[in-house]
């Protein structure tokens, strides 16, 4: 059986049990918005379902062996950025920043990117963004988007919650659609 913290990749390279919603992706896939947000209650399933998109995009077939969409697709790679705020240290504006530019370095660094350290994440972002496009089609993942805002209004603490609800849409306006991106996030 899986595991609280069973990844996608764990669970299928492990044999663990697995309810296949790969069929989903062909349907994402033909859908005419290049924009999806995945709603669902907690422990619905969306890490795992986004985590399989991400091992999708990158083109890991091996992985979707004996799953539906395995013969049901054309395989090929997309330049994927995946963000996962629950990795991220999210207490405040400030240690945000930090974790995404943190977050975007690596991304950066195992694409061969560089991203300028110095930069905010918003321009760490653009850099990216940009250095990705040129390759083709640019696949966003973002998995618990939301979490710095709803933690801060949790706990009560509403003037931190609209600072981070700023900061949040100064640095997910990065996303531009005349560039082939896919976004797609929970």
């Amino acid at each position: 059986m899986p595991g609280e913290n069973d990844n996608f990749e764990t669970l299928r390279n492990n044999n663990k049990v697995y309810v296949d919603k790969s069929a989903y992706i062909t349907k994402l896939l033909s859908l005419e918005s290049n924009i999806v947000r995945i709603c669902r209650p907690p422990s619905f399933g969306k890490s795992t379902f986004l985590q399989m998109l991400n091992s999708f995009f990158r083109g890991k077939k091996e992985l979707f062996k004996g799953l539906n969409i395995s013969s049901n697709y054309d395989w090929r790679s997309y330049s994927v950025l995946y963000l996962d705020f629950n990795l991220m240290n999210v207490s405040s504006v400030t240690t945000l920043e930090v974790s995404l530019r943190s977050a975007l370095m690596q991304i950066g660094k195992s694409h061969g990117v560089d991203v300028n350290e110095l930069y905010e994440a918003k321009s760490q972002l653009d850099q990216l963004i940009d250095a990705f496009s040129k390759k083709g089609e640019v696949v966003i993942l973002i998995n618990d988007y939301d979490r710095p805002v709803r933690e801060r209004g949790e706990s009560g603490d509403f003037v931190e919650m609209k600072e981070m609800e700023y900061h949040l849409q100064h640095f997910l306006s990065s996303f531009r659609y005349d560039i082939g991106q896919s976004i797609y996030y929970s």
